[in-house]
């Protein structure tokens, strides 16, 4: 049998002996069955795989009574490269290539967010500590998040990003600083913030929704898309300037234009943890005094804009977001 039909019948995770080395073999098969770009059916076999063995890994009857719980890390990192490699793709291949892979990749980022649940009260409640893993999967989900496609999928699953700001508190502020810096994904939702979330990839992504669906009453609106993706970026931006616990003049280091945007992936998979400390230790740039100004003006001006909106139209604005824009917007003049 093929090493994915062996794969599929595995009965629980003790048949495939998960030492460290056969794991390592294990998540190396998957994640090239993953990166099958030629066999759509074949890639969405070795998806399902990863989802069934992350179910093994959970529950208690899934052979060692939980033990490899651990092991979900490594498949989670699986889904952040099949994510990127997905996004990837997006941008080279024709829409009816692409429609074919909608149903994964939506599936893909459902995937992920849940993982991510898991794995955060894995993090919490487990006594060993992950931290490496945890710097690195933070910079796997800023570089989806900077890929305007993932980042237009996820907005629909979760507008406010609450995912986001849970991962963000598990690294310490300047640490985020050197994930944000290294990723660029600042700079990345403050300009979908100023373009109040319209891009290219939202009016694709929409146009191959409906050519799939047709004129379903469920089919979102391409202003459903641009509002999420909006929201998103504003939470995420609320996420940043709150966390990150940074002065004016070092927030240079997340907001600039010229950002490295370091590639995740490598030949095999996706970067390992050795490589991510490399990146994370590159310097930071501070402002002048008259770049802090423009930039406080340019943070400042999205939470500005919706309070207003808030004030002309009520109906338009909830509570909530009234709220969290007033918040940040004390925060970011406070600022020095």
């Amino acid at each position: 049998k093929s090493a994915l039909g062996l794969l599929e019948q595995a009965e629980d995770m003790e048949d495939l002996s998960p030492d460290v080395d056969s794991w390592e073999q294990i998540l190396s098969i998957l994640y090239r069955g993953l990166s099958n770009k030629t066999n759509i059916e074949e890639r969405r076999r070795y998806f399902n795989v990863h989802m069934l063995m992350f179910d093994k890994c959970q529950t208690t009857n899934g052979g060692g009574g939980g033990m490899f719980r651990s092991q979900t890390w490594g498949l989670t990192f699986n889904i952040v490269g099949l994510i990127l490699s997905l996004s990837n793709e997006f941008d080279k291949k024709e829409d009816e290539q692409i429609i074919t892979d909608l149903d994964l990749y939506w599936d893909s980022c459902h995937h992920l967010v849940l993982s991510l649940s898991h794995l955060a009260m894995e993090y919490v409640t487990s006594s060993v500590g992950h931290e490496k893993e945890m710097e690195r999967m933070s910079l796997g989900l800023c570089s989806i998040l900077c890929t305007d496609v993932s980042s237009c999928v996820l907005a629909m699953m979760e507008p406010m990003a609450g995912w986001f700001e849970v991962w963000a508190r598990f690294v310490g502020p300047s640490t985020l600083m050197s994930i944000l810096r290294v990723s660029g994904l600042g700079e990345v939702v403050l300009r979908r913030c100023e373009s109040r979330g319209r891009n290219e990839a939202s009016k694709r992504l929409h146009e191959m929704i409906c050519q799939r669906d047709g004129s379903s009453s469920v089919t979102p609106t391409l202003e459903d898309l641009e509002e999420s993706n909006f929201l998103q970026s504003l939470s995420i931006l609320r996420v940043i300037t709150s966390r990150c616990d940074a002065t004016l003049g070092s927030m240079g280091s997340i907001f600039c234009c010229n950002a490295t945007l370091s590639s995740f992936l490598s030949a095999d998979g996706i970067v390992s943890s050795d490589e991510v400390q490399a990146m994370l230790g590159t310097k930071e740039q501070c402002l002048s005094i008259a770049e802090q100004e423009e930039m406080r003006s340019r943070l400042l001006k999205p939470f500005r804009d919706v309070l207003l909106l808030r004030e002309s139209t009520p109906a338009l604005v909830d509570a909530d977001l009234e709220e969290l824009c007033t918040q940040v917007v004390s925060l970011i003049e406070q600022l020095c």
